[in-house]
């Protein structure tokens, strides 16, 4: 997984994890979460990495949301 071009470490960044190929982000952060998410997956037959998808937060009714957006 990458966040903005970075990959994803999450040996020094606890809040992040793996499940069975997914990223999980534990008390989400909207300053150092947002942004564009990628994942790469290898396997015998190359690497493929997939579109950006964009986290955005948005507050509305004083309740937090997240968003996942696939960006164009």
């Amino acid at each position: 997984w990458y966040i903005n071009g970075t990959e994803v470490d999450s040996k020094t960044d606890y809040r992040y994890s793996f499940i069975d190929g997914d990223l999980i982000i534990t008390n989400a952060s909207e300053i150092t979460d947002n942004g564009k998410y990628q994942c790469q997956v290898e396997n015998s037959y190359g690497i493929i990495l997939s579109r950006e998808v964009l986290l955005h937060f948005a507050c509305w009714c004083c309740c937090l949301f997240i968003c996942i957006c696939v960006a164009a």
